[in-house]
């Protein structure tokens, strides 16, 4: 099962559509997505992987272990199964950005380099593409002017971090060789943050991290980026928290623990602060409003690499077939959110 928590189209080229969804593998079955011919414009896509821990196989290749945080490039002619890695139920949430034909055919060669393989990066997300997601999701659920040009925006930015990544990968370059001194510090502070925010943090377990002093850290940390040291924490802690309202299985003490928060009222005046609703409430809205998809297909969780029979094939057309037909229908109102 699947649920399309928003869906962003008419982005700006090579750009298609942004979508973030929440897809469950049933315990012992697995989930299998076809991305054959769905339509001649769904190329390619990235996936950015914000809640996993399962694995994904395709015929004639090993599996790939993919985690939080990996980021998967995916040309069109694959077809991928997911299956959970413990014999439990489980839930990812992605979020995907998907291109254009131009993608695979760009003059720009990291593009088109990007493309020609299916490509995993493990822990492959930046403290950047975390911001950038948090930003993303700002513009949707509020009513700013012009957020359908800054939604763009940040997607295609998004889009060139992730190109950066992949071309770091391709070469083998360590990434952040090209970082200041400063940036450099203030990257692992970050990349600790993202990786313990659920312990309870202070200063001086962040500034160890950076080898700096609390006090050079703090100013250093506020003076590049314009917030405490605690308020990027707060805010990657409220983003986990909303990954988590989104999984109904959890009740709201368990969240505040998963999330990092101290207690359960600390966990609710926090988030209503940031976001205006309380967490009960904001779950309420977000589920409402996005759209319900059953229609994912599953299969016994063993996995062959045997090449699919053609009766196989075929029903995986027509089903990629009808994927692509609900893409191009005009979009229900509620996820896509008319954005001005």
């Amino acid at each position: 099962m699947g649920r399309i928590l928003y869906t962003i189209d008419r982005l700006p080229p090579p750009l298609l559509l942004a979508e973030e969804r929440l897809t469950t593998i049933p315990r012992g079955e697995r989930l299998v997505i076809p991305n054959l011919h769905i339509a001649p414009d769904r190329r390619a896509k990235i996936i950015f992987f914000l809640q996993a821990d399962f694995e994904t196989s395709v015929v004639g290749r090993p599996p790939l272990h993919i985690r939080t945080g990996d980021i998967l490039f995916v040309p069109l002619r694959v077809m991928q199964t997911y299956r959970a890695m413990r014999n439990v139920e489980t839930t990812t949430r992605t979020l995907r950005l998907v291109l254009s034909p131009a993608s695979t055919t760009s003059t720009d060669s990291t593009l088109a380099d990007a493309f020609r393989d299916i490509r995993h990066l493990p822990h492959g997300m930046t403290p950047r593409h975390h911001e950038l997601i948090h930003q993303f999701r700002s513009e949707i659920e509020n009513t700013r002017p012009a957020r359908r040009l800054m939604t763009g925006a940040l997607a295609l930015e998004l889009l060139v971090e992730s190109l950066r990544c992949i071309h770091e990968f391709i070469t083998n370059e360590h990434p952040g060789t090209t970082d200041l001194p400063i940036d450099i510090h203030i990257r692992r502070a970050k990349e600790y943050i993202l990786e313990n925010y659920e312990k309870p943090l202070t200063l001086a377990d962040i500034a160890r991290s950076t080898r700096l002093s609390r006090e050079h850290l703090a100013r250093l940390f506020h003076q590049t980026t314009g917030h405490t040291v605690f308020d990027y924490l707060t805010r990657i802690r409220i983003e986990a928290a909303k990954s988590l309202l989104c999984d109904t299985t959890h009740f709201a003490n368990q969240i505040a623990t998963l999330s990092g928060f101290s207690s359960e009222p600390l966990f609710y005046r926090t988030f209503k602060k940031h976001t205006g609703f309380t967490p009960s409430v904001w779950r309420r809205n977000i589920l409402k409003n996005s759209e319900f998809e059953p229609g994912l297909r599953y299969q016994p969780a063993r996995i062959t690499e045997a090449t699919p029979d053609k009766e196989e094939v075929g029903n995986e057309l027509d089903r990629a077939k009808a994927i692509a037909r609900r893409a191009e229908s005009p979009p229900p109102p509620l996820p896509r959110r008319n954005i001005a």
